[in-house]
This record gives structure tokens, C-alpha cells and sequence, in this order.
């Protein structure tokens, strides 16, 4: 990984060892374990008799596998990210140079850098739009996989601060001229994890279905937004 952003560890007797509570529920169970990135919700089959067990023990495998997928989506998009290019594998919009803000004014006077860019810079950090700022707890560190079942995961930031960071973050790249999502799949970050899902399930994978990638930046009423879908 690069930097400072490290992808959750998938440790299958540590998790299943964590989990906390069982719920039954419209023919499912809902598992709460932890990873060190957070609490990590599941939900797999729970039916009756001897196809039941065996329902419920391949749908525990494959959402490890997904789990491991969502893990390694996250590594794949914030390298990227962190380079300083976009979902559309060009650069990243050009950061603004505020006005009139004296947080960046002693560090103006640069012709060929000023503003925010030099304030990034006298800090050790790359004067570009790579959404990594001045802060201990860097945004691009809270991504993890908060939800998994037999067939899909989902990416969240679920730490408040990050996730306000992230919706602002989002603001300033549509404003500065970026489109769509800055947390979103590049063509080259989905060749990346297509071939991880065939490595991992051992079929083909058309798009990607069950990769939800939420952040914060869509309504708290909807579960995600949809990626595909595999075959």
C-alpha cells in the first residue's frame, strides 16, 4: 500500500472468533465481528435442515471472498488516488487557490506556487488534489468494508469527521471541475478487480456486481451506489 493507507487484514479465525451477536431475521443471520479497521456487519442464509447448513457454509466463504475483493478495491482506489488521478485515469482537477484566507497568506509570494498548493507543500505533502490534507487521521485511511454477504460488500467511511470531510472533499472536486464521484472505479481500477474476482471465485466476472461504494456522499437512506454487476 502506498503511504499511510492500510487495507483491512482478513484473519478468518480472528473475525469469526469476534463475533459478538447472532441475529435471526427473515430467514437470514446477522453477524457483528471486528477488524482493525471497525465493525464489520454479515449477512448470510440461515434456512432449515441439511441444505440449509450447506447454504449457510458456502455463503460464510464467499463473503470472505468478498470481504478480501472489498478489501483489495480499497487498496487499488485510494494507490490511485493518492497519486493524484482521477476515475477517469487523468489528473485530478487543479487545486484552488483561495482568496482574501490568511491561514495561506505568509506562504504566498511563490510565482509558481502559492495558496493551498504551497501550504501542502511546506508540509511535506504533493501540491495536487490527491485528497490527502494536513491531518493526522487522513480521510483516505477511514475507507473500509463495513458490509458483507454471500454476493456483494460495501465501502464506507464511517467516522463522522472523515465522512463530513469526504462530502466536503466532493464539493470542492465538482467545483473545481471534476465529474462525478472522486471515490469512484476508474477503467483501470476495474480490470484491477475484475481479475482479483476471478482469482478469488474462480469465474468471470462481466462488471462488478455487489461492489456498493457509499463514503458518505450519497443519501443515508440508500444502502450504496451500484457497480455492475457480475456474472
Amino acid at each position: 500500500m502506498i503511504g499511510r493507507c492500510a487495507p483491512i487484514t482478513l484473519n478468518t479465525k480472528k473475525t469469526e472468533a469476534m463475533i459478538n451477536v447472532s441475529i435471526n431475521y427473515n430467514k437470514r443471520q446477522w453477524d457483528f465481528f471486528r477488524t482493525e479497521g471497525g465493525r464489520v456487519r454479515r449477512s448470510i442464509p440461515n434456512l432449515p435442515g441439511v441444505q440449509g447448513v450447506m447454504a449457510r457454509e458456502a455463503a460464510i466463504l464467499n463473503s470472505k471472498l468478498w470481504m478480501e475483493l472489498g478489501t483489495y478495491a480499497i487498496k487499488v482506489v485510494t494507490d490511485r488516488l493518492r497519486q493524484g488521478i482521477g476515475p477517469d485515469d487523468g489528473p485530478m482537477p487543479a487545486l484552488k487557490l483561495p482568496r482574501g484566507k490568511k491561514l495561506f497568506s505568509r506562504f504566498k509570494g511563490d510565482p509558481g506556487l502559492s495558496g493551498y498548493p504551497k501550504f501542502k507543500q511546506k508540509l511535506g505533502l504533493k501540491p495536487i488534489r490527491d485528497l490527502v490534507g494536513p491531518h493526522s487521521d487522513h480521510m483516505l485511511d477511514g475507507v473500509r468494508v463495513n458490509y458483507v454477504d454471500e454476493s456483494s460488500c460495501t465501502l464506507d467511511i464511517t467516522q463522522r469527521e472523515l465522512r463530513n470531510r469526504a462530502r466536503g472533499n466532493q464539493k470542492a472536486y465538482a467545483k473545481a471541475g471534476g465529474v462525478g464521484n472522486w471515490f469512484s472505479l476508474s477503467p483501470s481500477d476495474r480490470v484491477k478487480i475484475m481479475a482479483k474476482f476471478r482469482e478469488l471465485f474462480k469465474r468471470d466476472c462481466s462488471d462488478l456486481s455487489g461492489l456498493w461504494m457509499s463514503l458518505g456522499l450519497i443519501s443515508s437512506r440508500k444502502f450504496g451506489v451500484a457497480l455492475g454487476r457480475a456474472a
